[in-house]
């Protein structure tokens, strides 16, 4: 009987102690965001005047609120990014469609929904058609992830930056 008692007592630890393990694995906060579809861009040839306008229309078109972070750096003498536009939706979705400097042409897009993930295959698609078909551009390298529940605060704090960011552009000078 003694025995017994121990490996129920052994087996009453281990079990405690996987669920415990467990529990703060699934209650860790994540500290990136993946993009429920990204993917590289080229657009040879095609000037930002072209492209942006296009981008941020296309954005519009789909009920995103837009900023081009890139323009108002370079309107107020920085240059950080040479394309930063970013659209956040009403129902909390944001793409992105950035272009660092020296890459003439070379874009990234990412599309990302509030965690857990929900897939958006009409806006995926539409959003690789656009680029493809009305920009003229190649797609490269598509990837697909997705944000567990644990991505939720980080999605949340996001979310708030983007939304400062229209305010802090709202009140800059002309």
């Amino acid at each position: 009987m003694r025995s017994a008692s121990r490996i129920l007592v052994a087996t009453t630890a281990v079990v405690a102690s996987i669920l415990c393990l467990a529990e703060n694995g699934l209650t860790q906060e994540a500290r990136v965001l993946s993009a429920d579809l990204a993917f590289n861009l080229a657009c040879v040839n095609k000037p930002r005047s072209v492209t942006e306008p296009a981008v941020e229309d296309f954005m519009k078109s789909r009920g995103f609120d837009v900023l081009n972070q890139g323009r108002i750096q370079q309107d107020h003498g920085f240059h950080l990014l040479d394309t930063q536009i970013v659209g956040l939706d009403s129902n909390r979705e944001i793409i992105e469609f950035d272009s660092f400097p020296g890459r003439d042409g070379l874009y990234t897009v990412a599309l990302r929904s509030p965690p857990p993930t929900h897939r958006i295959p009409q806006l995926e698609q539409d959003i690789l058609t656009f680029v493809s078909n009305s920009l003229g551009c190649e797609v490269r390298q598509i990837t697909r992830s997705e944000n567990g529940e644990n991505a939720i605060s980080f999605y949340n704090r996001e979310v708030e930056r983007i939304q400062r960011l229209f305010h802090e552009a709202g009140a800059l000078p002309k």
